[in-house]
């Protein structure tokens, strides 16, 4: 069987880090099952540094983010990707034609298309509409 790419957005990340967050149990079970060797979490930069800058902003400190960063990089199952700016640049103009969006979910969808993703999971429903129109 095939690996499976994953993206997760940082909706679902900061939701599993944050036990007081509405959707933590959910996001917790999304985890739990791509977790797993038949799928591969890919860590865009741009959640990354989302994520990174909400629990900045939430603690005013980077110590859970070092403990956060150490935990999630020893899974060999999550890996984080980058694109080159030529492709980045194609493809804002590609994906602009679908109209409003926000510059974080357009960097989002860039990285869904460029890099194969077989599954987007997002609790943001018109960033999982546009992926569901204009990426798959």
């Amino acid at each position: 069987m095939a690996i499976k790419k994953v993206l997760l957005d940082s909706s679902i990340w900061l939701s599993s880090i944050l036990k007081e967050d509405v959707n933590h149990k959910k996001a917790d079970k999304i985890f739990e099952k791509y977790l797993s060797h038949e799928y591969q979490i890919i860590v865009p930069q741009p959640v990354l540094v989302e994520v990174i800058n909400v629990l900045y902003r939430k603690n005013g400190s980077f110590h859970n983010i070092n403990g956060f960063l150490r935990e999630t990089f020893k899974n060999e199952n999550i890996i984080m990707s980058t694109i080159n700016n030529y492709y980045m640049t194609k493809s804002i103009a590609e994906i602009l034609k679908i109209g409003n969006i926000r510059s974080q979910d357009l960097y989002i969808l860039i990285y869904c298309k460029y890099l194969k993703i077989d599954i987007f999971e997002t609790f943001d429903k018109k960033q999982k509409d546009y992926y569901i129109k204009n990426v798959i």
